[in-house]
């Protein structure tokens, strides 16, 4: 693992900051200039990006890259095998499901572009000690991306586009859902290539293969710009400073062997995208299979970010008692789970046992982790991403279990792709005639379906 794939050589002249944005304020102002007459408000937007970025590369036009060669890092050439891969994959499934592909096209790339920049700014926000300048904010190098920024820009920037459009955000996330899950299953590689988030130390009882795919080497000085070595070896190091341990590692020339939860990442995000084509067939309104795919990442991540140990996690909000938060948090998810998304479960007995079984994990954690007698509890305090993944997923839950109800009362509207206000759920419903009234209120006054799939159009 390296996180320079391969170096390109320069000429002696220094790259300018000016041109990169000159180049791209330039596609911007070509993009509007054939894209006025069918769709003015992104030929509009268009304009307005290429002015701001002018405007910044003009104030920075001295600032410059001097080196003999420019090094291609791996996280950001798998950050652009997964937009390429997503495009693909985006505009397929939304031109099977009648989206128009020109205004899908368009959308893509001001949602990723909207991602990005949303990704970027939630992990400048989250450590600003670490930003001096805007050189520091565009150097990827110093730090990297955070996900809840990316879904929360992604989203701004879906909406800012459809809405104008008249379409509506649930059919396009659906469409986007399985991009999601490929970028969760291509980032994490090249943050495990790159060195970063990685996880806790392992046990010595751990395999021999698992211990060594956690092993982070020591690379050369200069490497990377925060320290000499990969960041879990120059974690390792700090944290073990002036002791025998440190003396063992600089010998090891690579970090102690730890959870490799970039690679744990990558495999749950390839059974997102394996349980999106499973199930999409059977998804009986819109937006669904987005859902499950968000509600289990945001269960993933919540997770997983107790064994991670990174320096770049921010803790927020107060402490609380390990043995109770965890087992709260969890218990809400489950709750969140069984009034949500287990209605996707068509077999009453298969479906309270998924119900019972969501319920283990919150039990378990409590009784492992309750303090022995007499014992002080051990505080907690949750991550930035462990408390949005914890507000999504509850939200998610609330709103699937809305849709799976308006679904079951109009079946054929809740798969359309139907026009108004992006940010509404369904169109108005039409008035009805008393006789399909009498027997919608009948449909509503039946307890025993309220777990019952709606009928697939």
């Amino acid at each position: 693992m390296h996180p320079i794939l391969f170096r390109i050589p320069l000429f002696k002249t220094p790259l300018k900051l000016w041109w990169a944005l000159a180049a791209v304020a330039f596609i911007l102002v070509i993009f509007a200039a054939t894209n006025v007459k069918k769709e003015r408000n992104a030929a509009v937007g268009s304009v307005v990006a290429a002015v701001a970025l002018a405007l910044v590369g003009w104030k920075y036009r001295e600032v410059g890259y001097g080196a003999s060669t420019l090094p291609i890092y791996s996280f950001g050439v798998m950050l652009g095998l997964s937009l390429v891969i997503g495009w693909v994959v985006t505009l397929t499934l939304a031109e099977k499901e009648g989206l128009p592909r020109d205004q899908m096209a368009t959308c893509y790339v001001v949602t990723a572009i909207a991602g990005m920049l949303g990704a970027r700014l939630a992990y400048v926000v989250t450590n600003l000690d670490d930003f001096k300048a805007l050189a520091d904010v565009v150097d990827m190098r110093k730090g990297g991306l955070v996900a809840s920024g990316a879904l929360l820009g992604g989203f701004v920037g879906s909406w800012a586009y459809l809405r104008p459009q008249g379409i509506r955000v649930l059919p396009w996330a659906d469409a986007v859902a399985p991009s999601l899950g490929l970028g969760i299953v291509t980032t994490p590689i090249g943050a495990y290539l790159q060195g970063s988030d990685f996880g806790t130390r392992l046990s010595d009882a751990a395999p021999a293969w698992l211990r060594k795919l956690g092993e982070f080497p020591h690379w050369p000085s200069g490497t990377m710009p925060n320290g000499d070595g990969s960041p879990a070896y120059v974690r390792h190091l700090a944290q073990y400073r002036g002791s025998p341990l440190a003396e063992k590692l600089t010998a090891l020339n690579h970090s102690f062997a730890v959870h490799p939860t970039q690679l744990y990442e990558a495999l749950f995000g390839l059974s997102l995208v394996i349980l999106f084509f499973a199930l999409r067939k059977r998804a009986v309104f819109r937006g669904q299979m987005f859902l499950v795919v968000l509600f289990g990442y945001c269960t993933f991540r919540f997770a997983i970010d107790f064994i991670r140990d990174d320096i770049d996690r921010d803790m927020w909000g107060p402490a609380f008692a390990r043995h109770l938060a965890i087992p709260m948090v969890l218990f809400a998810m489950s709750l969140g789970f069984i009034f949500g998304l287990s209605r996707m479960v068509r077999k009453e007995s298969i479906r309270n046992l998924f119900r019972v079984i969501s319920v283990v994990p919150a039990v378990s954690a409590f009784f492992l982790l309750k303090p022995q007698s007499f014992s002080m509890p051990v505080g907690l305090r949750l991550t930035m991403g462990q408390w949005f993944s914890f507000v999504t997923s509850l939200f998610v839950s609330f709103l699937f279990a809305h849709l799976w109800q308006e679904a079951r009362r109009q079946p054929k509207l809740a798969m359309s792709l139907g026009d108004g206000d992006v940010l509404a759920t369904f169109a108005p419903a039409e008035k009805k005639e008393p006789e399909e009234a009498e027997d919608e209120a009948a449909l509503d006054n039946e307890p025993s379906k309220d777990d019952e799939p709606p009928k697939q159009v």
